[in-house]
């Protein structure tokens, strides 16, 4: 029996019966850019600003990843609040994480030296969080110093995507804003150029960044140039998150915000959180409602079979948690994947027959999970 299955019949029965699918990792806090959308390093006011540096030792996560070793964890993201290859030991972690057989993904900046490019060639799938389309856009929403700079940043996309042999997957995150949504066409140009494999398409919805959201005419002219491109046949020369929304909904973006009341929650079963400080999460926000534990504490096995997790799990499931704390779920990466497990369990009142057929043909990939 597979271990999504198990993840499925503890759903069912509202119970755990393995360990979670991923792990997303925050390493460390540094960082080489000051992005305007940034939480953590940006220049907008907020309370979560990094003022000290913290990160994870390799020690520590060397037992965090022989614990996700016996939880049967499948898929590691290795990321930060900041730049991930600042790590001191970036070499060392990545080299730890694939020789346990982890899928192992990247959330990058792609200012990394191009030394950094054989290290990176070992992993499963790199994210590049790149919102520009041109240098002089590069300087203003990343707010670059001299070096690192927008050709470094594409040159290290294009080496990764032009390697011959055990090549990641590559893709590109643009951060879309009331600055930057008219560069759109040029984006998927690059994309394109650069020879990636996805594209996706990220808007500014926090509150906290209401200053670069897109007004409702924003969006109208978004959905237009979008329109376009799809009538140039563009948006069809690379996978992207927004022509698959489109051929679903007729609509190129869902409408800002969470609409009505937060689904139940049923990722508790299939993901968990590190942060650099140590802390577990049982989702990707920052607050303390969602907090487990501390692995420098309590090992990983303990907290993810802790009586605390479990509670967090049948209050999401249950909607609790949402209604409690509904703010947690307004800007949630992981809408889209909870919604094929909200659907399964809309079947748990059918016969046992309908429902194991349903279990067996299910099929969970971790998505574009980028918070972490």
């Amino acid at each position: 029996m597979n271990h999504d299955t198990l993840r499925l019949l503890g759903i069912a029965k509202n119970k755990l019966m393995t360990g979670p699918k991923s792990l997303y990792c925050q390493i460390d806090t540094a960082c080489n850019l000051h992005c305007v959308f940034c939480h953590y390093h940006g220049y907008f006011p907020a309370d979560w600003k990094i003022k000290s540096r913290t990160r994870l030792p390799l020690p520590v996560l060397i037992k965090v990843f022989d614990d996700c070793r016996r939880l049967h964890v499948e898929h590691v993201c290795i990321s930060a609040k900041g730049e991930p290859t600042l790590h001191p030991d970036f070499k060392a972690i990545i080299d730890e994480a694939t020789q346990r057989n982890f899928f192992v993904s990247v959330l990058t900046n792609a200012t990394f030296p191009e030394k950094m490019i054989e290290t990176l060639a070992k992993t499963h799938l790199v994210k590049c969080n790149l919102s520009a389309a041109c240098a002089e856009e590069f300087r203003l929403y990343h707010h670059a110093g001299p070096l690192p700079n927008f050709e470094t940043v594409t040159k290290n996309i294009a080496r990764l995507s032009r390697l011959k042999t055990s090549r990641p997957k590559i893709s590109i995150t643009y951060v879309m804003h009331r600055f930057n949504y008219k560069s759109l066409p040029a984006i998927f140009e690059l994309a394109q150029q650069l020879g990636i494999d996805e594209l996706n398409i990220k808007e500014v919805q926090s509150s906290s960044f209401h200053r670069l959201s897109l007004t409702p005419a924003m969006r109208a002219k978004t959905e237009k140039i979008l329109a376009s491109l799809l009538k140039k046949n563009r948006l069809r020369r690379i996978k992207n998150n927004l022509l698959d929304h489109y051929l679903k909904t007729g609509k190129f973006f869902a409408p800002p915000g969470m609409q009505g009341k937060p689904a139940p929650c049923f990722m508790g079963w299939f993901q968990t959180f590190l942060m650099e400080q140590g802390d577990l999460m049982a989702c990707c926000s920052r607050d303390n409602v969602v907090r487990i534990g501390n692995i420098y504490h309590t090992d990983l096995l303990s907290l993810w079979r802790s009586e605390r997790y479990q509670q967090i799990r049948q209050m999401a499931a249950h909607g609790i948690l949402q209604k409690k704390a509904g703010y947690l779920c307004s800007d949630c990466a992981s809408h889209a994947e909870n919604d094929p497990l909200r659907s399964f369990a809309g079947t748990l009142s059918d016969n046992a027959s309908v429902l194991a057929k349903k279990i067996l043909d299910f099929k969970f990939v971790p998505g574009n999970t980028a918070t972490a």
